[in-house]
C-alpha cells in the first residue's frame, strides 16, 4: 500500500500499489530512490523449492541462488505507482 500527501500537506488514504508490488507473499521495506527515480522493496512472493536438502552445502547453493523463493530485493520505476 502507498499513501500521499495532498496539497495542503494532509497524508490521503493508503491505497493498493497494484500488482507490480502488492503480491501473495509478504512485501516489506519500501525505498523511493527520487533521484533514479526508482522504488525498491522486497518481497518473499517466489516459491521455496521443496527439496530434500540433506547437506549443509547443498542448503548454501539453493539459499545463494536469484530468486530462490526466500526474501529478494525488486525494483520498479517509480512511475508505476501512479503516485499522483
Amino acid at each position: 500500500y502507498i499513501s500521499t500527501k495532498n496539497k495542503n500537506g494532509m497524508w490521503q488514504p493508503a491505497r493498493n500499489a497494484g500488482p507490480a508490488i502488492n503480491s501473495s507473499g509478504l512485501d516489506y521495506c519500501p525505498f523511493i530512490d527520487f533521484p533514479r527515480n526508482k522504488f525498491y522493496f522486497t518481497s518473499n512472493r517466489g516459491s521455496i523449492p521443496e527439496k530434500n536438502l540433506t547437506e549443509v552445502a547443498q542448503f548454501r547453493n539453493e539459499a545463494n541462488k536469484t530468486l530462490n523463493g526466500y526474501d529478494n530485493i525488486y525494483q520498479i520505476d517509480l512511475s508505476a505507482l501512479k503516485l499522483k
